[in-house]
C-alpha cells in the first residue's frame, strides 16, 4: 500500500477523519451564512431606484398575515414555494459578494413596520418543513433589480446543532416606523465562487415565515449579541466584551466594531475586509495582542506570541524571534535569531533526527517530523517524513510507507495516517477507514481508540430498521435526528450504560458502572429515565429535567456522588469533586481568583475543586503539587455536572512545557486529564504542575467546575 491509496478513500472516510458532521447531505452544508447584518443606514425614500425586476410583480403583501403571539408586533405566515419560478434569472437576487448565496424558487413578501424597530424574519420555526434548505434576505422597498440588502441569511447561525439546521433567521438594524421592506424567502443556490453543487431536493418546501419587530437599542446601551431580542440603530452593532456582555458600538468608532457603510474605521484604524470590523495595531514589543483576524493587532515587523496552547491573547514580539514570524529582508529572505531556524514562516528551536522533539515549539530538521510519542501527547521524537503514523507526506511517488496514506487534515496539512480496511480494524481519531466503512468509538472515555464499522453495523446511523444489520434495530430516530443501530437488551441483561453498544428496551434504562450495569425499569434506579405520569420516580429519588428527565439520588456534603454518569444531586451550594472518573464526594467548590491565565510554579495543592468562567480568548489555570512518580487527575464539566461548551484540559510541567491535552474523554463527552489514561499525565517528576481550561475556540463558558488531584505513584 502507497501513499497513493488515497484516492481509494471515500468522502465518508475522510468526514470521519475530520470529525465533520456527517447528520446531513445539504449542498450548502460547507458555507453556513455568516453575514447577519444590516448594509444600510438610514433609507432614503426619495432616491432614484432601478427598474423593477419581474419577481417584484408577485410581492405578498403581509399586512392582512395573521400576528404573531400577544405582546409582540409581526405577523405569521405559512407558504410553500414548490410553484415558484425555476432558475436564478427569475428571482431578486441579493447583493453580489455580501449574502454568500443566490435565491431560486423564490416567494416576496411585502412588510411595514408598526415602530421604530428591527425586524427579524425567521423560517426556522415549527411549521417549516427541516428539508426545506432556505434563504432570506430584507432589502429596501420600491422592490428592484439593485436590491440594498438590510439583512440575510442562508442557515440560522443561533440554532443548535448538529443537526446541520437549513432553515433561516436575518434580523436587520434599527427602522424606522412606517419603513417598507420587501422580504424574500427562497431556496438555497450556491453564490458563483461558491464552487458547490445546487441541491434540487432542498431548493422547495413549506415553511412557517415569522416577522417580528424587535427593540432598537440606542449606542451604549446594552444588547442582546445573539440579535434575537433586540437590535441597534442604525449605524450601530452589538459589539461583545470579553465577558460576553454586548453594547451597541457606533460603526467604525473602535476595534472590533463593524467598519461604517464605506469600508472605513476612525483615524489610527484599519477595516478587515474579510470580517468588516475595525482593528488596531501596536508598534510597541509587549503590547497586548490577540491571534488572527482579531480587534488587537500588532504592525509590520511584529507577531502575536503566546505562551500557551490554543491561547489567542498574546503579546507582540519582533520577527525573527522566538515563537514569532520568520523576518523578512529586503531580498525576501526569511531568518531568525541565531539558534533557531524558520519552519512553515515561524521562528522555532532546531531539533536533530531522532532526537527528543517539543510538537509546539520545536522544529525537525529537513526531511523529518516531530511525532508524539503518547496519544495525545505533546513530546515526541524527530523521524523521517512517511515513515510513522502521524508524519509528514514525502514528496514524490512514495509519500508513505506501506501500511499508512498520505490525507489532508483539517488543516489542510499532508500527513501519513493508519487506515483500516475491514470492520473492527482500528482508525484513532486520527485516522480513517476507507470505502463505505464508518470509523465509530465504542468507549467514550476513550475516544481515541475507534473502529472501522460498516453501515447497518452496530453504532452506525440509520433511518429504520431495515438499515441495519444483524438483527439490530434503529433506536432513538427522531423527525431532525438519524438513530442508531443497536441491540436491544431485555430488563435484568447486562447493557452498555454509554448506549454505544446495545440500548434497553422500551421502558427501560442502563444504569450501573460499565463492568456491572444493568437494564432496570424507568424510574426505579438513580440514572434510569424518569416515568410518564404523577410518580416520575420511586421515592426517594426525584427527576431531574435539567439533566434530561433522569432520575436522581440525593446527597449532603462529604456524601459519595457519582461523576461519570451524573445520578446524584449533591446539597445546594454543592457539586461533585471528583478524584477520578468514577469515584468524588460531594463538596463546596472555592470560587476562581484572576488573574489565572499562566501556567505557574507557584505553590500547588493536592487537590482543586473550583467554579470559575471563561471569558473571551480566556484561559485559566491551577496548579497541583505532584509527588515523584505520581500522576494528575482533572476533568471539567458544568455546574451541572454535563458539558456545555467546547473546552479542553492542556497539562504543563513545572517548566510550562505543554504535556498534553484532551477535550473530549471526560463525564458526558467533558475533557480529562487522567494518568490511568495518558501516559504524559503518569510517572511525572516531582514537582508543581498546570492544568489549564480553556474553551477550543477562545470563546465564552458562562460557569465550569473543575475537579483536579495528584494520583499516587
Amino acid at each position: 500500500m502507497s501513499g497513493h491509496g488515497l484516492r481509494a478513500l471515500s468522502a465518508g472516510a475522510l468526514i470521519a477523519l475530520c470529525h465533520c458532521d456527517v447528520a446531513h447531505t445539504n449542498a450548502d452544508a460547507g458555507t453556513d451564512a455568516t453575514i447577519d447584518r444590516a448594509e444600510v443606514g438610514a433609507i432614503d425614500a426619495s432616491a432614484e431606484t432601478a427598474a423593477p425586476h419581474p419577481a417584484c410583480d408577485s410581492v405578498i403583501d403581509l399586512s392582512t398575515a395573521e400576528p404573531v403571539d400577544a405582546g409582540a408586533a409581526g405577523v405569521r405566515v405559512m407558504g410553500d414555494n414548490g410553484d415558484a419560478p425555476e432558475g436564478v434569472a427569475n428571482a431578486l437576487q441579493p447583493s453580489s459578494g455580501r449574502c454568500e448565496f443566490r435565491a431560486v424558487r423564490q416567494r416576496l413578501y411585502r412588510y411595514r413596520l408598526r415602530s421604530d424597530a428591527a425586524l427579524r424574519v425567521s423560517t426556522n420555526n415549527p411549521g417549516s418543513d427541516p428539508g426545506f434548505d432556505s434563504t432570506i434576505f430584507v432589502t429596501t422597498s420600491p422592490c428592484s433589480r439593485a436590491a440594498t440588502v438590510l439583512a440575510c441569511n442562508d442557515d440560522d447561525p443561533f440554532a443548535i446543532r448538529p443537526p446541520h439546521v437549513t432553515l433561516s433567521q436575518a434580523t436587520t438594524g434599527g427602522l424606522a416606523a412606517g419603513t417598507e421592506v420587501i422580504i424574500s424567502v427562497a431556496g438555497f443556490y450556491p453564490a458563483d465562487s461558491a464552487g458547490q453543487q445546487p441541491n434540487p431536493q432542498g431548493e422547495t418546501g413549506t415553511y412557517e415565515l415569522t416577522v417580528i419587530e424587535v427593540p432598537s437599542r440606542p449606542e451604549g446601551e446594552r444588547c442582546d449579541t445573539s440579535g434575537r431580542s433586540d437590535a441597534c440603530v442604525s449605524g450601530a452593532h452589538c459589539v461583545a466584551d470579553d465577558l460576553g456582555v454586548g453594547s451597541c458600538v457606533r460603526d467604525g468608532s473602535r476595534p472590533g466594531a463593524q467598519c461604517d457603510d464605506g469600508g472605513q474605521c476612525a483615524a489610527t484604524l484599519e477595516c478587515d475586509v474579510q470580517r468588516f470590523t475595525c482593528f488596531g495595531t501596536s508598534a510597541m514589543p509587549g503590547a497586548v495582542c490577540e491571534l488572527g483576524e482579531s480587534a488587537n493587532r500588532c504592525a509590520r515587523g511584529l507577531s502575536c506570541v503566546t505562551r500557551l496552547r490554543g491561547q489567542r491573547r498574546g503579546a507582540c514580539a519582533p520577527n525573527g524571534t522566538e515563537g514569532a514570524a520568520c523576518a523578512a529582508s529586503e531580498a525576501g529572505v526569511s531568518s531568525c535569531d541565531a539558534g533557531l531556524v524558520c519552519a512553515r514562516g515561524v521562528c522555532k528551536r532546531p531539533v536533530a533526527m531522532a532526537a527528543a522533539c517539543d510538537l509546539l515549539t520545536d522544529a525537525c530538521t529537513t526531511g523529518a517530523s516531530c511525532v508524539a510519542s503518547t496519544v495525545r501527547g505533546g513530546t515526541g521524537t524527530c523521524v523521517p517524513d512517511g515513515s510513522a503514523h502521524g508524519s509528514a507526506c514525502r514528496s514524490g511517488a512514495s509519500e508513505c510507507d506501506a501500511g499508512l496514506f498520505c490525507i489532508i487534515d483539517t488543516n489542510r496539512e499532508r500527513a501519513c495516517r493508519t487506515v483500516g480496511t475491514a470492520s473492527g480494524a482500528r482508525c484513532d481519531d486520527q485516522g480513517a477507514c476507507s470505502f463505505d466503512w464508518l470509523c465509530m468509538v465504542d468507549e467514550p472515555s476513550r475516544p481515541f481508540e475507534a473502529y472501522c464499522r460498516l453501515p447497518g453495523e452496530t453504532g452506525t446511523e440509520c433511518q429504520s430498521d431495515a438499515g441495519c444489520s444483524g438483527g439490530r434495530r434503529c433506536v432513538g430516530r427522531t423527525s431532525t435526528a438519524a438513530g442508531r443501530c443497536l441491540a436491544v437488551v431485555a430488563i435484568g441483561a447486562a447493557c452498555d450504560p454509554d448506549r454505544r453498544l446495545d440500548a434497553c428496551e422500551t421502558g427501560a434504562s442502563c444504569v450501573g458502572l460499565a463492568a456491572d450495569a444493568r437494564c432496570v425499569a424507568n424510574g426505579t434506579a438513580a440514572g434510569s429515565t424518569c416515568r410518564a405520569g404523577a410518580t416520575p420516580c420511586d421515592a426517594p429519588l426525584s427527576c431531574a429535567t435539567d439533566l434530561g428527565n433522569r432520575c436522581v439520588a440525593s446527597a449532603a456534603i462529604d456524601a459519595p456522588c457519582a461523576p461519570r454518569f451524573n445520578t446524584v444531586r449533591c446539597a445546594s451550594g454543592a457539586a461533585c469533586a471528583a478524584r477520578g472518573l468514577d469515584a468524588g464526594s460531594c463538596a463546596v467548590p472555592t470560587m476562581e481568583v484572576e488573574p489565572n491565565d499562566r501556567a505557574s510554579a507557584a505553590t500547588g495543592a493536592p487537590t482543586v475543586f473550583v467554579r470559575g468562567a471563561l471569558g473571551r480568548f480566556d484561559i485559566d489555570c491551577y496548579a497541583i503539587d505532584v509527588p515523584a512518580g505520581g500522576g494528575v487527575y482533572a476533568h471539567a464539566v458544568n455546574t451541572n455536572g454535563q458539558c456545555t461548551g467546547n473546552t479542553v484540559l492542556d497539562l504543563y510541567d513545572p517548566a510550562g512545557r505543554w504535556l498534553g491535552s484532551d477535550a473530549d474523554a471526560g463525564p458526558s463527552g467533558c475533557p480529562r486529564v487522567d494518568g490511568a489514561l495518558y501516559s504524559w499525565a503518569r510517572g511525572l517528576a516531582q514537582g508543581v504542575y498546570s492544568v489549564c481550561l480553556r474553551e477550543a475556540n477562545n470563546g465564552i463558558v458562562s460557569a465550569y467546575a473543575l475537579s483536579a488531584t495528584r494520583q499516587a505513584p
